[in-house]
């Protein structure tokens, strides 16, 4: 997706979605990834910067301490 023009967070949606993920984390989404996900049923967790990936599991509940 690194070759996709400015904008390109539908398509992208489209892609998590299609590989049936049920959340996403991040620091950041643009506007329009944030509302194709959710219309879709897929959480979306915003997350601090250079958290580890367990650590951020944990704080959005996915994974138990």
């Amino acid at each position: 997706f690194a070759s996709l023009p400015h904008g390109a967070g539908v398509s992208i949606a489209q892609w998590i979605i299609s590989i049936g993920a049920r959340a996403v984390l991040g620091v950041a989404f643009g506007p329009n990834i944030g509302v194709v996900l959710q219309q879709a049923g897929v959480a979306v967790h915003m997350v601090p910067p250079n958290i580890r990936v367990v650590d951020a599991l944990k704080m959005v509940g996915i994974l138990r301490a």
